[in-house]
């Protein structure tokens, strides 16, 4: 069994986390609206400097109640549920109306008080004196919410999120539909600021009627005229109350006021950016935030009823649960957050990427460890993370003061990390060393309840000392993960090996970096007659432009951004051909070598098509290295049929990563999804259930799909005859003729050994008893059905009716039979040594899948001399080795000598040097006036582009013959002209008297390039 297994089984056998889990997921579903649609519209609508008007004013008449409150939803939480799990629900009783009443007179309190300083908050942190009714009239939502913490913390101790979420839903619905409206209608901030309070009001006054009707059903009728003499000791009461107002008085003032003290020290333009910043980081946050709430009952359980094995394990398991989380979001906002903020808030809001970089770091921390101070609360130590909060508070808010007001909105993001870093782990560390007190089994529960608590809700089961389960991940499988991550890097760094600081990229790769650089600087690209129009790239909705967008903003080249994906790319691969060949093979030893067989660079496929690690993060190449994770999950859910819908949901969204490979893939899955079906399903059951699953895939594929099919629409408009050409021509062979494209693979695996070694493997195993081997058969007829007998049906029915080809690369699938065959170049050898054997035959059978690996390694290497330059470089103390290209120097003179938005001609004398034409676009950052790579995108995206394009194609396949350079530099700087090109580029050094009388500028000349300024 698997990780994947083994979390699955965790998860299926803990209660008390799928608990806290559901909990959490019901205020998450109220929280996520609220969080990003508001946040957005209103940024856009007002403004930066109006956006943090809002955010300050809403800020200071929220801190202003958090200053009066004493957080009954902590009190209520602790003694409520503490009493009710003991069965007294007259005192529980007593601690919901102490804690309302409480809460009703602070908040009037906090009214009027809010009132009374708007005038000099208005002046002080708005900047803006006339201001101050924008804050009185949102100090309504305080009466509003005259029971809000109190009426949480009963639902939190009822078990009712459920319902708590739906009101949360509600609000954010409620919320989001009033600021659409105003956003349409371009209302003002007033309108928006009535908007939220609407909102606040619907909240408050919502939880505050379900609470009050829910008490009824809990405790009893009249259950708010018990006497306040059961409340808990006076002393214990008032010092967990006045210590929850301190520790939330500290919190307000060190960590909840950012945008105040941004406001009144830097202004709120300053304060705009910061609460973008954290807008974004909702997208962390949103789902920890409810875990804080929804955790705090179950660990305050754990801890009243000495539950102390189940302490730690919730505590673990949802630490993990939140870092997984955690960590993959940053990694998501590290790449797209500037695209994320730009895109939808507006390029004015810019600035505040940097501050959500730094807000990163502290946030991080808060997440992983949210549930610190709540540990704490529940052991009856309150009193230690309010000094820690205090003292660590206290020292970022004198640093606040003294360097916000020289270094801005970034420092105050700084210093908010550090606050949280060092706080949250002090608090942390003090909790763990309070359960290392207590010993690691459950300790006997206290006696039963008294018989008025009979009707209380059972407490959570006890699963008492858990039980050891088998190590699934051992050091066996750390080693192999450290290799392939060794050989990743080794294999990136092989990549920028005199490739640095430029780094060129093949055709496709630097196809896609050069849209990339157009999205982001359109006005640079105006005069690209292909990139020009962004709807020649509209076509092209991959993961991959966000991806290299996000990371250039880090390295500033595309190129780079580019190259960086290599790394996690290889990696990928590697560990999930190991995962897959440890479901298949039931082996660590035969799962290694399969990573390593799958990961060699196959290049006889035919159709330019390609299989193994490369050195760009083709589409094609991102797709393979996710592939298997998709394969491992339909061996790990093979029965759990409620699952495989996630399966083809999962297959269908492949299509961002290489649109040509997912339908292949969804039909394969599809298909080997038949067998596993069980046994007493009856037929019609089984055909709806595909028919259904089938149809998630449809739904996944279908925004992609639409986007593509817009496109066809603009065939009618193309030349038959001259698109037929285009595609004959210049795009690789044999793609329009699928005999000869499946015959040339047939051939090129039969004389590799792929193919006859495959079937021997097939032959030699025990294929009628195998279930996997019945799916995987089912794949390789998948993926023949999608990639072959489809595109021939279309290619006749095309030829037939003298139409334009619907797609051209469904083909190229075929690739995909090479790791599939490659499987059972190895299955047989690992059934064999399963069996009872001689340590000899064994090693033998060992020895054996060595050599085939071996031998494929050595007839399809990767590309081993790059590596080995690396591991030079890095023996000299060094990352990268490069020396300076001719290349480098053209593209550094375009880069200086020209201005944006010039464009270039790159002529090429040898065909096979096209791909250098584009690095003008995505490293010198300049539009072309032609290039023969244009022919992929117009060929999906434009095809009535294409006789243009054609044309002038001619015109340089016409130059490249001319053998006399005078006469073939006239021809060019006449066909550069006639582009309206600016510069000429040339990737040869013409003489100086072949110059002589043309109507050109040298600009630079090296021993492989020239540019030339056109008139």
């Amino acid at each position: 069994m698997n990780f994947i297994q083994k979390a699955i089984s965790v998860w299926r056998q803990d209660n008390l986390l799928r608990k806290v889990v559901r909990n959490s997921g019901y205020l998450i579903a109220g929280n996520a609206l609220s969080s990003m649609v508001q946040s957005i519209l209103s940024g856009r609508l007002l403004g930066i400097l109006g956006f943090g008007i809002l955010g300050a004013a809403i800020e200071f008449a929220t801190n202003v109640n958090r200053l009066l409150s004493f957080r009954m939803g902590e009190m209520v939480v602790k003694y409520m549920g503490q009493f009710i799990a003991e069965g007294r629900r007259d005192r529980a009783a007593a601690v919901f109306k102490a804690a309302v009443l409480l809460e009703t007179l602070s908040s009037i309190l906090a009214y009027l008080l809010i009132v009374l300083l708007s005038p000099l908050a208005s002046a002080v942190i708005l900047k803006d004196a006339a201001l101050a009714p924008l804050i009185s009239f949102y100090a309504l939502a305080m009466l509003a919410n005259f029971a809000l913490e109190s009426s949480t913390g009963f639902l939190q101790a009822a078990d009712r999120f459920r319902s708590q979420a739906l009101i949360g839903f509600l609000q954010s619905l409620l919320t989001a539909g009033l600021i659409i409206y105003a956003y349409v209608t371009k209302g003002d901030i007033w309108m928006v600021m009535g908007a939220y309070l609407a909102g606040k009001a619907f909240n408050g006054l919502g939880l505050a009627a379900y609470a009050f009707w829910r008490a009824r059903q809990v405790f009893g009728p009249g259950w708010w005229r018990v006497s306040f003499s059961l409340l808990p000791p006076r002393r214990e009461f008032w010092r967990f109350a006045w210590s929850a107002n301190l520790s939330g008085t500290v919190t307000m003032i060190t960590r909840d006021s950012e945008s105040v003290w941004i406001a009144a020290l830097a202004g709120p333009a300053a304060a705009g950016y910061y609460k973008t910043a954290k807008a974004i980081i909702n997208l962390v946050t949103i789902p920890i935030t409810p875990f804080i709430t929804a955790a705090y009952p179950a660990i305050n359980r754990s801890v009243a009823e000495r539950a102390w094995a189940r302490l730690r394990h919730l505590l673990k398991r949802l630490t993990v649960l939140s870092a997984a989380w955690t960590g993959t979001a940053a990694l998501g906002l590290m790449i797209l957050g500037h695209w994320l903020i730009t895109t939808f808030y507006g390029a004015d809001f810019a600035p505040a990427f940097p501050a959500l970089l730094i807000l990163l770091v502290g946030y991080g921390v808060a997440n992983v460890f949210y549930w610190n101070r709540n540990l704490l609360l529940s052991f009856g130590l309150p009193d230690y993370p309010l000094k820690v909060t205090a003292f660590a508070g206290a020292a970022k808010l004198l640093l606040t003061f003294l360097l916000v007001p020289r270094f801005g909105y970034l420092m105050e993001a700084a210093l908010l990390s550090a606050f949280f870093v060092v706080s949250i782990g002090l608090i942390a560390r003090r909790g763990v060393k309070e359960i290392k007190k207590h010993p690691a089994q459950d300790e006997t529960p206290p006696a039963a309840p008294p018989a008025d608590a009979a009707s209380a809700p059972p407490p959570l089961p006890d699963p008492g000392p858990a039980r050891r389960a088998p190590r699934r991940f051992n050091h066996w499988d750390a080693l192999a993960l450290f290799t392939f991550l060794a050989f990743a890097a080794l294999y990136f760094l092989g990549k920028l090996q005199g490739n640095y600081p430029l780094v060129v990229l093949t055709g496709d790769a630097g196809n896609i970096a050069s849209y990339a650089a157009a999205l982001d600087h359109p006005a640079w690209f105006a005069a690209d007659p292909v990139l020009g129009d962004p709807a020649n790239i509209g076509i092209y909705t991959t993961l991959h432009i966000p991806l290299i967008r996000g990371l250039a903003r880090l390295t500033g080249d595309y190129g780079l951004a580019y190259a960086l994906l290599v790394l996690p790319q290889t990696f990928l691969q590697l560990t999930g051909f190991y995962l897959l060949g440890r479901l298949l093979f039931h082996s660590r030893f035969w799962a290694y070598l399969l990573a390593w067989l799958t990961a060699m660079t196959v290049t006889s496929i035919g159709l330019g098509e390609i299989w193994g690690i490369w050195q760009d993060a083709l589409p094609r190449v991102t797709f393979q290295s996710l592939l298997p994770f998709l394969l491992a999950l339909v061996f790990v859910w093979k029965d759990s049929p409620r699952r495989w819908p996630w399966l083809m949901l999962l297959a269908g969204l492949l299509v961002y990563a290489h649109p040509i490979s997912a339908p292949a893939w969804g039909l394969a899955v599809w298909l080997g999804l038949w067998p596993l079906a069980p046994r007493a399903w009856t037929w019609k059951r089984r055909l709806l259930v595909m028919l259904g699953l089938g149809l998630v895939f449809l739904l996944a594929l279908a925004p992609f799909a639409l986007n593509y099919l817009s496109y066809r629409g603009g065939d009618a408009a193309a030349d038959y005859e001259t698109v037929m050409t285009v595609l004959h021509t210049y795009w690789p062979e044999n793609l329009l003729d699928v005999p000869a494209a499946l015959g040339n693979f047939l051939w090129n695996a039969t004389r590799s050994l792929l193919l006859p070694l495959a079937l021997v493997g097939m032959i030699m195993g025990r294929l009628p008893k195998s279930l996997y081997r019945r799916m995987v058969f089912l794949w390789l007829a998948g993926l023949f059905i999608a990639s072959v007998l489809l595109p021939f049906a279309e290619r006749l029915i095309e030829a037939r009716y003298h139409l334009l080809p619907l797609e051209t690369e469904l083909l190229r699938g075929i690739r995909y039979f090479v790791p599939l065959l490659l499987i059972f170049w190895l299955w047989p050898l690992a059934e064999w040594t399963s069996r009872p054997l001689s340590p000899r035959l064994r090693v033998g059978l060992m020895a054996l899948g060595i050599l085939l690996v071996g031998f494929w390694g050595a007839t399809n290497r990767p590309a081993i001399g790059d590596m080995l330059d690396a591991a030079a470089c890095l023996r000299r103390g060094r990352l990268v080795c490069a020396e300076p290209r001719p290349l480098d120097e053209l593209l550094t003179s375009l880069q200086v000598q020209t201005r944006p938005g010039e464009s270039v001609l790159f002529f090429n004398q040898e065909e096979t040097h096209t791909s250098q034409t584009i690095t003008v676009r995505y490293l010198a950052l300049r539009p072309l006036a032609y290039t023969r790579r244009d022919v992929g995108l117009l060929g999906y995206g434009n095809r009535a582009a294409l006789e243009t394009w054609l044309e002038t194609t001619r015109q340089v396949e016409a130059l490249r013959t001319v053998t006399n350079e005078a006469e073939r530099l006239a021809w060019l700087v006449e066909l550069a002209q006639s582009l309206d090109a600016d510069y000429l580029a040339l990737d040869f050094a013409p003489a100086s008297d072949a110059l002589t009388g043309l109507p050109v500028i040298l600009v630079m000349q090296n021993e492989g390039y020239t540019l030339l300024q056109l008139p």
